[in-house]
Parts: C-alpha cells; sequence; structure tokens
C-alpha cells in the first residue's frame, strides 16, 4: 500500500507558484525532483529537507523549523476559519476519526479548495 497518496486541494493564492513548478518540468510526474527523482520514503525524505527545506527556511531567516509545521500551522488556520473537522482531516491526508467521518463523509475536491481558499 502507497502512504500518503491522495488528491490535495491548492489555494488560489499559490497555484501560480505550483504552476511554475510543473512548467518547469512537465513530463516528470513530481514537482519537485533532485535529478528526476521523486523524494518518498528514506533517503528521498533527507533529499528533500537537505537540498529544498534547509536552504529555503535559512533564506527566510527561519533555520531550525521543521517542515511538518507547516501542517500545524495549516489545521490551526482551517480551525479558525471555522472549517468543518472532516474537512480539516481529509486536506491534512487523515483518513478520519469516526466510522461517520472516514466512511460515510464523501467531500469531493471542490469542496476541499473552497476550504483552503478561507484560509
Amino acid at each position: 500500500m502507497v502512504s500518503g497518496i491522495r488528491k490535495v486541494p491548492i489555494a488560489d493564492k499559490v497555484k501560480k507558484y505550483w504552476i511554475h513548478f510543473y512548467n518547469k518540468n512537465p513530463e516528470n510526474q513530481y514537482l519537485l525532483t533532485m535529478n528526476n527523482r521523486d523524494f518518498s520514503g528514506g533517503k528521498g525524505d533527507t533529499a528533500f529537507r537537505s537540498t529544498y527545506w534547509k536552504p529555503f527556511t535559512e533564506t527566510l531567516d527561519m533555520k531550525g523549523r521543521h517542515i511538518h509545521e507547516t501542517r500545524y500551522t495549516c489545521a490551526t488556520l482551517l480551525n479558525e476559519a471555522e472549517i468543518y473537522p472532516a474537512k480539516i482531516n481529509r486536506i491534512l491526508g487523515h483518513s478520519g476519526k469516526t466510522i461517520s467521518e472516514s466512511v460515510y463523509t464523501h467531500l469531493d475536491i471542490q469542496e476541499l479548495i473552497e476550504a483552503i481558499n478561507k484560509i
């Protein structure tokens, strides 16, 4: 089973950046790569942190910040925007806390885009 594969809503205000990454290498299935390799699993995660994340945070004088902090911030901002917990869980990639949420709640990608656009 592959972990972490899901539809991810992209907020309208940042879509242009993702389009830029896509247009840099449209034939590749991954937006961010190192020598056309993906960053999934083991060494890939380490490569992503050292190649992209660490220099990025240092440029912004955010040395020592962890990429997982972006998930905390996203969850907090969605909560403050009064987004339903089921939508927050789906955006963050959580399967759901209850049977109702994980089995019976069907959210399409447009609903998730509308939610992420509220932050």
